[in-house]
């Protein structure tokens, strides 16, 4: 039998029957605290964990501010594997977002029981593009060779990895001047007139995003996504049933600088004649 989805779920499953699993998952005796030595029950995070258990079930917002060493990832982590609603988390940090990504989730996942489909969505100055890397292999661009063979292995690894993360090359980091090289940006990409277009990162993990439950951006990618929705149209997030800001403190900011239009004192002149 498939199991009911997002609000289906909630709507078939008594509350109190998801107010017991997290106390299941995190509680004194729980399966966390058995299945890691690393893990200690912490009522802060217990209780937190379940009023945003309530939140995502009654579609209620929240805005908790948890201290050093409460487990906060965790406390929101539970509630939304056990709500099985989609859920965009967003970080301040790509760092988060990677550890949410690679550790985090996985292994909540498996010690849970509860197979998840999780995306991570970066700007696309993360990926790697596969026109403008083999327009660098051409040598027309003047690379030494130095350069050259971090281009080269820098391809190894496009065709290894499974989604042209930057992140995953720690070669890269040592020569910044070459991201924007092999890398895109909206100006400068060919869009579906290139001929790579089938094995472009960028595209593949819109599309995994787009199917996920769980998605994981950052807050520049989250503002700029949900202004290209309002001006454009474009989505490039699923409608999720609740968003997650984790280290909400810097997102303010984030988020008025790219919802705010400027106008300068000569356009306003302009408009007036």
């Amino acid at each position: 039998m498939n199991q009911p989805e997002g609000r289906d779920r909630l709507k078939q499953t008594p509350y109190q029957d998801l107010e017991a699993l997290i106390d299941t998952y995190l509680g004194p005796d729980g399966l966390l605290l058995s299945s890691s030595r690393d893990f200690r029950y912490r009522g802060e995070q217990h209780r937190l964990a379940k009023t945003i258990l309530s939140c995502l079930v009654n579609r209620e917002s929240l805005i908790a501010e948890a201290g050093t060493g409460i487990g906060k990832t965790f406390a929101y982590l539970i509630p939304a594997l056990t709500a099985g609603v989609t859920v965009v988390i967003s970080t301040a940090s790509k760092t988060l977002q990677d550890q949410l990504y690679n550790r985090d989730l996985p292994r909540l996942a498996e010690v849970m029981g509860r197979p998840v489909k999780v995306a991570r969505l970066k700007g696309r100055s993360n990926y790697v593009c596969a026109h403008r890397l083999n327009r660098a292999l051409g040598g027309q661009l003047g690379f030494n060779m130095q350069e050259q063979s971090l281009l080269h292995q820098l391809a190894e690894f496009s065709r290894a990895s499974p989604d042209g993360d930057l992140s995953g090359f720690d070669p890269i980091s040592r020569h910044p001047g070459l991201i924007p090289t092999v890398t895109s940006t909206m100006e400068n990409c060919l869009g579906h007139r290139c001929d790579h277009i089938s094995e472009c990162a960028v595209v593949k993990a819109r599309e995994d995003a787009l199917e996920a439950s769980i998605v994981i951006v950052n807050h520049h990618l989250l503002c700029s996504s949900l202004r290209l929705l309002q001006d454009q149209d474009v989505e490039l997030l699923p409608k999720p049933q609740a968003y997650i800001i984790d280290e909400a403190h810097s997102f303010l900011d984030i988020a008025s600088d790219q919802f705010t239009q400027t106008v300068s004192s000569q356009s306003l002149t302009t408009l007036a004649r």
